[in-house]
């Protein structure tokens, strides 16, 4: 594998690593925080289901005691002589007060407990209702609410004693049903699904009414299995999976006054729907990482040939220079630690290798010796003295002999000893082929 590769090996693992490192925490992050979110939610269901449960409790308290007090209506709830004529007078206003206080149902007993009109059922005079909880406590002069219970169908029910005097007349009964408007009106305020069931000892829960819609039968087939979590404690969450899709719900039990329990409430969360943005967020990252990475391995592509580059046209060189072969230029056009132009000589200048002495009349040529000779260094003029080679000390040109019999009187000097500058170079003395040595041949 090439340095190129192994470059772009180590950036694409980098990438991926811190990619991957994000996405794993991002999640965690996410998954704890929709778990936060999803309590938060569940406890505010509870606590919208008590609110409303006591605002229900408060309108019914306040329409119920008008109508009881009406002397009217209690008169027509205590003949005796017409039983036929007193129900349909009772009945027609229940009717006509439950459009007044909207309630579901208004029921008016006798003194015995026993049905004499309801406005939800026509024929249901003469049903005894005495031992019901809801009844009792009025035909002992007190007034009560609680969540009443009537077959698979639950209510939120107040009642009062009727008295003329000290005598008692009857029992009435007014109260909201618990029904899918209301589970649709604490969805709209919580984002919670509501469902209640109605309960049996020793049996499964039944589904009375919910806000699930489409989703209502998966949850009622769920209630048939032994994993379903009807026993959880109160307010404990729990995992529930409803047409593949993950809820994490609590149950909050239903009891009357007296404290016995009718059934349960279950508010549930949808997890999918707490994590959505997340999700959303997620395949953003995912999509802008793919890029950044694409990008990425582009410039680290282009920067490991920059780098690898000039890397192996030195490595090219040292093959051939170990072959035996000096010649070829380096040129090197940067300026960092490979290699700059003051750094450099050789990439500066661009002289081939095998290049040894330089041609006469160069810089470097000693032209009083004559001798086509090359000086050490090619860059130094050793009449100016300074340092050579590694280091030594170059001494300047000692003058040349004096010759007997000149008209001069010496060599090198004009009239009164006075030195002559050098002659300039003739023809004759350009570099001949005999003054360069000839190439080494390489090495076998």
């Amino acid at each position: 594998m090439g340095l190129t590769q192994k470059i772009l090996l180590f950036a694409s693992a980098l990438v991926v690593t811190l990619v991957a490192t994000s996405l794993a925490f991002t999640t965690f992050q996410a998954n704890e925080l929709a778990h936060f979110t999803i309590d938060q939610g569940l406890k505010e269901t509870r606590e919208v289901w008590e609110t409303f449960q006591a605002d229900r409790y408060k309108q019914l308290r306040l329409g119920i005691r008008v109508l009881g007090n009406d002397p009217a209506f209690k008169a027509a709830v205590a003949n005796r002589e017409d039983l036929a004529v007193r129900q349909a007078t009772v009945l027609d206003l229940l009717r006509e007060r439950g459009q007044d206080l909207k309630a579901d149902f208004f029921i008016a007993t006798d003194a015995d407990g026993v049905v004499i009109a309801r406005s939800d059922r026509p024929g249901g005079a003469g049903e005894d209702l005495s031992p019901q909880e809801i009844v009792r406590k009025p035909l002992e002069g007190e007034e009560s609410s609680t969540i009443w219970r009537q077959g698979d169908k639950l209510a939120n029910a107040v009642a009062v004693p009727m008295q003329t005097g000290p005598s008692l007349v009857g029992v009435l009964v007014a109260g909201y049903g618990i029904d899918e408007t209301l589970a649709g009106q604490i969805h709209k305020l919580t984002h919670s699904q509501i469902a209640y069931f109605v309960q049996d000892g020793g049996k499964p829960p039944r589904l009375s009414v919910s806000s699930l819609g489409p989703k209502e039968p998966a949850l009622t087939a769920a209630l048939g299995r032994p994993d379903f979590p009807a026993g959880k404690g109160e307010m404990e969450s729990f995992d529930l999976d409803l047409a593949g899709e993950r809820y994490v719900g609590v149950t909050i039990p239903l009891r009357t006054a007296g404290g016995e329990a009718v059934g349960s409430a279950l508010a549930l969360r949808s997890f999918s729907e707490e994590t959505a943005s997340f999700r959303k967020f997620r395949d953003s990252l995912i999509l802008v990482s793919l890029i950044v990475m694409a990008v990425g391995l582009g410039v680290a592509y282009l920067a490991a040939r920059r780098i690898t580059g000039p890397v192996r046209t030195l490595v090219d060189l040292v093959e051939r220079a170990r072959d035996g072969s000096f010649t070829g230029a380096v040129t090197v056009n940067t300026g960092d630690e490979r290699g700059g132009e003051r750094r450099h000589p050789l990439g500066r200048r661009g002289h081939p290798l095998g290049h040894r002495r330089p041609p006469r009349g160069h810089r470097g040529w000693n032209q009083e010796a004559g001798a086509g000779t090359a000086l050490r260094h090619p860059l130094r003029d050793p009449r100016r003295g300074g340092q050579g080679r590694h280091g030594r000390r170059l001494s300047r040109p000692r003058p040349a002999a004096r010759r007997s019999g000149g008209p001069q009187g010496s060599a090198g000097r004009g009239p009164q000893g006075r030195p002559q500058p050098p002659r300039p170079l003739q023809a004759r003395d350009q570099a001949r082929p005999q003054d360069h040595p000839p190439e080494r041949a390489p090495h076998p």
